[in-house]
Protein backbone atom coordinates (compact mmCIF):
# COMPACT_ATOMS: atom_id res chain seq x y z
CA UNK A 1 0.00 0.00 0.00
CA UNK A 2 1.44 3.32 -0.74
CA UNK A 3 2.05 5.99 2.24
CA UNK A 4 -1.01 8.35 0.91
CA UNK A 5 -3.51 5.04 0.37
CA UNK A 6 -6.29 5.87 3.33
CA UNK A 7 -6.05 3.02 5.89
CA UNK A 8 -8.68 0.72 6.58
CA UNK A 9 -11.00 2.80 8.98
CA UNK A 10 -10.44 5.59 7.10
CA UNK A 11 -12.30 3.57 3.88
CA UNK A 12 -14.80 2.35 6.04
CA UNK A 13 -15.96 5.74 7.18
CA UNK A 14 -15.96 7.01 4.07
CA UNK A 15 -18.12 3.77 3.24
CA UNK A 16 -20.58 4.88 5.83
CA UNK A 17 -20.66 8.24 4.96
CA UNK A 18 -21.13 8.42 1.43
CA UNK A 19 -24.35 5.74 2.19
CA UNK A 20 -25.50 8.49 4.33
CA UNK A 21 -25.07 11.14 1.56
CA UNK A 22 -27.19 8.85 -0.61
CA UNK A 23 -30.07 8.56 1.75
CA UNK A 24 -30.15 12.10 2.46
CA UNK A 25 -29.84 12.44 -1.22
CA UNK A 26 -32.67 9.72 -1.55
CA UNK A 27 -34.59 11.93 1.18
CA UNK A 28 -34.41 15.08 -0.35
CA UNK A 29 -35.57 13.56 -4.00
CA UNK A 30 -38.94 11.94 -2.24
CA UNK A 31 -39.55 15.20 -0.67
CA UNK A 32 -40.23 16.42 -4.85
CA UNK A 33 -42.72 13.91 -5.35
CA UNK A 34 -46.10 15.14 -5.60
CA UNK A 35 -47.39 14.41 -3.20
CA UNK A 36 -44.16 14.04 -1.10
CA UNK A 37 -43.05 10.31 -0.07
CA UNK A 38 -42.93 11.17 3.47
CA UNK A 39 -43.13 7.95 4.81
CA UNK A 40 -40.30 7.07 2.62
CA UNK A 41 -38.87 10.49 3.44
CA UNK A 42 -38.71 9.09 7.53
CA UNK A 43 -36.81 5.96 6.73
CA UNK A 44 -34.33 7.99 4.61
CA UNK A 45 -33.69 10.53 7.33
CA UNK A 46 -33.87 7.35 9.83
CA UNK A 47 -30.74 5.63 7.88
CA UNK A 48 -28.49 8.55 6.96
CA UNK A 49 -29.03 9.36 10.76
CA UNK A 50 -28.04 5.44 11.90
CA UNK A 51 -25.05 5.65 9.08
CA UNK A 52 -23.59 9.11 10.36
CA UNK A 53 -23.79 7.92 13.90
CA UNK A 54 -21.92 4.72 12.79
CA UNK A 55 -19.38 6.23 10.49
CA UNK A 56 -18.23 8.80 13.30
CA UNK A 57 -17.81 5.36 15.88
CA UNK A 58 -16.00 3.81 13.58
CA UNK A 59 -13.82 6.96 13.43
CA UNK A 60 -13.09 7.23 16.68
CA UNK A 61 -12.31 3.19 17.13
CA UNK A 62 -15.66 2.29 18.97
CA UNK A 63 -16.88 -1.12 18.41
CA UNK A 64 -20.87 -1.68 18.52
CA UNK A 65 -23.11 -4.49 17.15
CA UNK A 66 -25.14 -4.74 14.34
CA UNK A 67 -28.17 -2.71 14.67
CA UNK A 68 -30.50 -0.29 13.59
CA UNK A 69 -31.70 1.13 16.53
CA UNK A 70 -31.00 4.78 17.01
CA UNK A 71 -31.61 5.31 20.85
CA UNK A 72 -28.71 2.56 21.53
CA UNK A 73 -26.30 4.04 18.72
CA UNK A 74 -27.11 7.96 20.14
CA UNK A 75 -26.19 6.65 23.10
CA UNK A 76 -22.69 4.92 22.34
CA UNK A 77 -21.97 8.58 20.01
CA UNK A 78 -23.34 10.68 23.30
CA UNK A 79 -20.72 8.54 25.43
CA UNK A 80 -17.69 9.21 22.92
CA UNK A 81 -18.83 13.05 22.21
CA UNK A 82 -21.15 14.75 24.99
CA UNK A 83 -22.07 17.29 22.80
CA UNK A 84 -23.73 15.56 20.25
CA UNK A 85 -26.10 13.73 22.89
CA UNK A 86 -30.30 14.48 22.47
CA UNK A 87 -30.91 17.45 24.83
CA UNK A 88 -32.38 16.46 27.99
CA UNK A 89 -31.13 12.80 27.54
CA UNK A 90 -29.25 11.16 30.60
CA UNK A 91 -26.15 11.12 28.37
CA UNK A 92 -26.08 15.03 27.88
CA UNK A 93 -26.01 15.21 31.73
CA UNK A 94 -23.35 13.95 34.12
CA UNK A 95 -24.15 11.33 36.08
CA UNK A 96 -25.70 12.61 39.55
CA UNK A 97 -27.51 15.80 38.30
CA UNK A 98 -30.55 16.98 37.00
CA UNK A 99 -32.01 18.81 34.01
CA UNK A 100 -33.37 22.37 34.75
CA UNK A 101 -37.02 23.03 34.30
CA UNK A 102 -38.00 19.27 34.31
CA UNK A 103 -41.11 19.11 36.17
CA UNK A 104 -40.09 15.73 37.63
CA UNK A 105 -36.45 17.03 38.70
CA UNK A 106 -37.43 20.91 39.64
CA UNK A 107 -38.33 21.22 43.16
CA UNK A 108 -41.69 23.49 43.72
CA UNK A 109 -41.92 25.44 46.12
CA UNK A 110 -44.46 28.68 46.08
CA UNK A 111 -45.36 26.72 42.40
CA UNK A 112 -42.66 28.13 40.59
CA UNK A 113 -38.99 26.29 40.41
CA UNK A 114 -36.02 27.89 41.60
Amino acid sequence: MAADAPDVRTLEVRGWLLRASEDLRAGRHDLTAVPPLVNDVALHAQQCTEKAMKALLVHREQAFRKTHNLTELGGAVARIEPSLAAPGSRQARPRGTRSRGSSTSCPRRRGRCR
